[in-house]
């Protein structure tokens, strides 16, 4: 009797929804292992790089070339590996069930949206890659010396014209990154919410979900944000840094799927696809 009043409490519960944070803040960080050490070979590069009082221009693309392949390895492993673990994550901590096996729960979540979280994450991966691709491109290009083929006013117009597509392709390229971010944040609670949708139709309720419910966006991105800058302080971030922004995600995010839950999708794709259907039977 004593023990039921003990794991009913507030302080039991606490304590339990802290364990299994933990546990499966460990799970992520062990899915983004390759990433994470990569990440940590450049921490340690620039720490050295600026204990010796200069940064020359061998470290600085040493540096620059571990990024590169730190964030391509990144994108590469994000539908195998670190999208499913995200969304058993975002699983494991939604239900809230206490007295449960954390590891269990996880693995359990992860085999049963792996399917899902792979196909929407090959086709996040393929966007995240082309910007990852154009933001190297426009960082690392030559720029086209047109002095030795033109006259010397019009040389001066080509090469003005040259920066301003290469800036404004950066920019651009930034923007569709940070939309990108912007959705994403998303995935896993629609993943877990609508496990059965098909990855087109969950694609767009994902831009619906993004645009409808802004503000929630705006929380999900911080997150985001909070879980990469937390990277630099390691120690913490490799206990609460994923899983902690993803409970607090959940919070913020709670009611409006909770709206998404009630509506019947397979209800409207039948009835779309009957009126589909009598529209080529009167034609």
């Amino acid at each position: 009797m004593e023990f039921e009043k003990k794991t009913q409490s507030r302080a039991f519960h606490f304590f339990d929804k802290l364990f299994r944070t933990f546990i499966c803040n460990i799970l992520c960080v062990a899915s983004m292992a390759i990433p994470v050490a990569l990440y940590i070979f450049l921490l340690i590069d620039l720490g050295t790089a600026g204990a010796s009082g200069e940064i020359t221009p061998n470290d600085m693309n040493t540096l620059m070339l571990l990024f590169w392949i730190a964030t391509g390895s990144f994108v590469l492993t994000f539908p195998f590996l670190i999208l499913p673990s995200l969304v058993a994550t975002t699983d494991v901590l939604k239900d809230g069930l206490s007295g449960i096996n954390v590891m269990r729960a996880w693995l359990y979540a992860f085999k049963t949206y792996y399917v899902k979280s792979m196909k929407i994450g090959l086709v996040y991966s393929i966007l995240f890659g082309i910007v990852l691709f154009s933001l190297y491109f426009y960082s690392e290009a030559q720029f086209m010396e047109f002095s030795s083929l033109f006259g010397e006013d019009l040389a001066k117009i080509l090469e003005k014209v040259q920066t301003f597509i290469f800036q404004a392709g950066f920019v651009v390229v930034c923007l569709f990154g940070l939309i990108l971010l912007l959705l994403v944040g998303h995935v896993p609670m629609l993943i877990i919410t609508l496990p059965k949708m098909r990855v087109m139709d969950m694609l767009k309720t994902n831009v619906f979900m993004a645009i409808n419910y802004f503000l929630n966006t705006i929380v999900l991105f911080a997150m985001i944000l909070v879980s990469v800058i937390g990277f630099a302080f390691f120690p913490i971030w490799i206990i609460f840094g994923i899983s902690l922004p993803i409970l607090i995600g959940i919070r913020f995010s709670r009611i409006n799927y909770k709206e998404l839950e009630k509506v019947d999708f397979d209800k409207i794709n039948d009835q779309v696809e009957k009126d589909l259907e009598e529209e080529e039977l009167y034609e």
